[in-house]
């Protein structure tokens, strides 16, 4: 439980006036920077913009994120692994 009350201050104190752009911006710009370099190395696909791998990525990062702050016993480490796996097989090139 002191782990979703801390989850859940911060991402309070990162969605503040002022903050919350800066944040937004800064994690966004931060993982896209993760997929060019993925594509660059032709390790995720190319099928769809980066711009949209990185949403989908950040998407599923804030449905983790929202389901642990606001549900009792969600099985964060569970549905982690089963997205990361989920999103793998998303953006992983096809042979």
């Amino acid at each position: 439980p002191k782990h979703r009350e801390v989850l859940t201050e911060i991402i309070h104190a990162a969605s503040s006036e002022g903050a919350k752009d800066l944040r937004a911006r800064q994690l966004r710009d931060a993982l896209g920077s993760i997929v060019l370099d993925g594509v660059a190395a032709g390790e995720i696909t190319t099928e769809h913009t980066p711009e949209t791998v990185t949403e989908l990525i950040l998407g599923a990062f804030y449905a983790l994120m929202f389901n642990y702050a606001n549900l009792d016993g969600y099985p964060v480490r569970e549905q982690a692994h089963a997205m990361a796996k989920l999103l793998g097989d998303s953006i992983a090139p096809r042979s």
